[in-house]
């Protein structure tokens, strides 16, 4: 599954959770319950809470493969372990889930 997520222009989202600008990312304090914190967090797909991205323009929009199961909770997803695939600007995180079967899910 992939996953759309913001971070900050030095790569950082909430909690100063540091993501690299592509390859393997993962979470040191998995959580599996369905809560914020303790994961790797995004929306399904781009599908769920678009008031948890940021509207900063100056920050970058993530497209990242989920791998394992994903827990879904108030309108996104978390897993302990992915891979960023794109890191640039939103339109081009939309085109790539398009591309990437996002359009199948919508």
């Amino acid at each position: 599954m992939l996953m759309l997520t913001t971070v900050s222009s030095q790569g950082l989202s909430y909690g100063n959770y540091y993501w690299p600008p592509n390859g393997p990312v993962s979470c040191p304090n998995w959580d599996p319950r369905p809560r914020c914190g303790g994961g790797l967090h995004g929306l399904p797909w781009g599908v769920g809470d678009w008031g948890l991205l940021s509207s900063d323009p100056t920050d970058s929009w993530l497209v990242w493969r989920a791998d394992g199961q994903v827990v879904q909770f108030r309108g996104l997803g978390k897993v302990q372990v992915g891979e960023v695939l794109y890191c640039d600007d939103r339109q081009g995180a939309l085109d790539y889930l398009t591309t990437h079967g996002g359009r199948e899910v919508w």
